[in-house]
């Protein structure tokens, strides 16, 4: 008995693994670029990569209500259904942001997990510091924690008095989408 459970066990842990590993995730992709055209977002010059249990994104524009909004260096996202991660690295904003927010952010981690399958979570860095996000997607409710850089002490106050000084130093904005 001991024996048909641990194969069965074992086989269905093959089976999922070799269906993550098949599952086409450039497909996903296009499917899910199809459904953010209504909302005005698009991504161009793309080059897709499957790497087998995750895809990759590299050189990548994105235009926002046909605005070209930020050049993306690389994306790499992992589909596990019960845990997925998209890890964005070297975006550089639109100059016309430049009087709002620094222009450059290192790595964006975005993290999604069935044990909250309403809310994404995301650590944000950059030139203007390091931000936690928390995305709620049912009541469309973000709140970000900012720990801002010097530059962004210094030459963004205007866009810091929209955000909320915390006792610990930080700032937090709230907004309903």
């Amino acid at each position: 008995m001991v024996k048909k459970s641990t194969l069965f066990f074992g086989y269905s842990a093959v089976f999922i693994l070799m269906l993550l590993y098949f599952l086409p995730k450039v497909s996903l992709f296009y499917f899910a670029e199809e459904k953010l055209k209504p909302l005005g977002v698009i991504f161009s010059k793309e080059k897709l990569y499957d790497k087998g249990f995750t895809l990759r994104i590299e050189d990548t524009t994105l235009f926002v209500k046909s605005i070209e909004s930020a050049k993306i260096a690389s994306v790499e996202i992992t589909p596990f259904l019960l845990y997925n991660s998209v890890d964005v690295k070297g975006v550089e904003l639109s100059k016309t942001l430049k009087s709002f927010i620094p222009l450059h952010i290192e790595e964006i981690l975005v993290d999604h997990s069935v044990l909250s399958p309403t809310t994404l979570y995301a650590e944000v860095s950059g030139d203007f510091g390091e931000a936690e996000v928390t995305f709620d997607i049912v009541q469309k409710r973000v709140h970000l924690k900012l720990e801002p850089s010097q530059k962004m002490l210094q030459e963004y106050k205007s866009t810091l008095r929209e955000f909320k000084k915390e006792e610990d130093g930080g700032y937090s904005y709230d907004a309903n989408l």
